[in-house]
C-alpha cells in the first residue's frame, strides 16, 4: 500500500503515520492540496490530521475532503508528546523581546 501524508519527516503527522503504517511506502507532501491532488489521480491512501490539540479542527482538511469528494476511510486517536525546552538567561527589558516570552520564562 501507497500511503501519502503531510510532511517533512519528523512532523507529527509523519511520526503517526510510520506508528501506523510501519511497512508501507510513505510519500510526503508540502500542504494538503497537493496531496489531495494527487489522491485524485493515483491509487494510494492518504493519511491526513482532522484536528490536533492546538487549534482543533483542521478545517482545510473539512474543506478538502468535501471539495475532493473523498471518504473517511477510518480514524485514529494519536497520542503526540511534545517536548519544550527553555533555557534561561539573563534578559535586559528589550522591545525586540515579547513579554509572554520573559513571563514564561520565570515558571
Amino acid at each position: 500500500m501507497i500511503v501519502y501524508c503531510l510532511g517533512p519527516a519528523g512532523t507529527s503527522s509523519y511520526d503517526a503515520a510510520l506508528e501506523l503504517f510501519p511497512k508501507e511506502s510513505l510519500h510526503l507532501f508540502k500542504n494538503f492540496d497537493a496531496l489531495f491532488n494527487a489522491l485524485t489521480k493515483n491509487s494510494a491512501t492518504g493519511f491526513v490530521p482532522i484536528e490536533n490539540s492546538l487549534h482543533g479542527s483542521i478545517d482545510e482538511v473539512l474543506d478538502l475532503l468535501i471539495e475532493f469528494e473523498m471518504k473517511i476511510w477510518k480514524t485514529f486517536d494519536v497520542s503526540i508528546t511534545l517536548w519544550v525546552l527553555w533555557i534561561r538567561k539573563k534578559y535586559r527589558k528589550s522591545p525586540a523581546i515579547p513579554r509572554h516570552w520573559l513571563i514564561a520564562g520565570s515558571f
